[in-house]
């Protein structure tokens, strides 16, 4: 026979154990990896607030012609923050590998973005070296409204194009048909084919351009 207290000792880490379990599951949940992502891309925002801090409000290139190879976004955001799991969306499937997560504790990731595995883009027409139209068009200064202005998404690519292929060759629909987005202002939305533009049946492109060129 047990005693009450060992009954009830018993019963509180049977329920641990439970809690425990039910935590697991949860983590691993596809809502559990919208919600990690939405966190990643309002971290990756706030690295690239603290750069424009840094150069009176212009972004930080999308892409710059550098040698030996070209030079993208990441790099110049990431050294503002000393936590590289925020490139990584854990519902990417390019991320797997090198997203390699233990017990639950940490994530094992390498001192060096992998530029392979990075699961988000850039707005492609935030930067002059970016295609803008205008030459003074890279500063958060002239956007019209920088909370319906996209920054950053879940990509393909490392970067993000208004264009009618976008969903084909950019656009990562990776939760449930639809992806992440966080704007300017440092909101988050998830958009998919629908409300953020698609493809029409006589390769005509449905897309409202202002989240994407919203200047002044």
């Amino acid at each position: 026979m047990y005693s009450w207290k060992e009954l009830v000792c018993a019963l509180v880490v049977s329920g641990g154990l439970l809690v425990m379990g039910a935590t697991t599951v949860i983590k691993g949940s596809a809502t559990w990896k919208q919600q990690k992502c939405a966190s990643n891309l309002k971290g990756i925002q706030q690295l690239a607030a603290a750069y424009q801090n840094d150069h009176d409000g212009t972004f930080q290139p999308v892409i710059l012609q550098t040698k030996p190879r070209w030079t993208f976004w990441y790099s110049f955001v990431a050294k503002y923050g000393s936590n590289p799991s925020v490139f990584y969306c854990p519902a990417n499937p390019k991320a797997e590998k090198i997203l390699m997560v233990d017990d639950g504790e940490s994530d094992l990731l390498p001192a060096v973005l992998d530029q392979v595995s990075i699961s988000y883009g850039m707005n492609f027409c935030l930067s002059t070296s970016g295609g803008s139209e205008s030459a003074k068009a890279d500063n958060v200064k002239l956007l019209v409204n920088p909370a319906t202005t996209i920054y950053f998404g879940d990509s393909k690519t490392l970067t993000l194009r208004p264009t009618k292929w976008c969903w084909k060759e950019d656009y990562a629909p990776i939760h449930e048909g639809a992806s992440n987005f966080v704007y300017v202002d440092g909101h988050v939305e998830t958009l998919n084919e629908t409300n953020l533009g698609t493809l029409h049946a006589f390769d005509e492109w449905k897309r409202d351009t202002t989240p994407w060129k919203n200047w002044k």
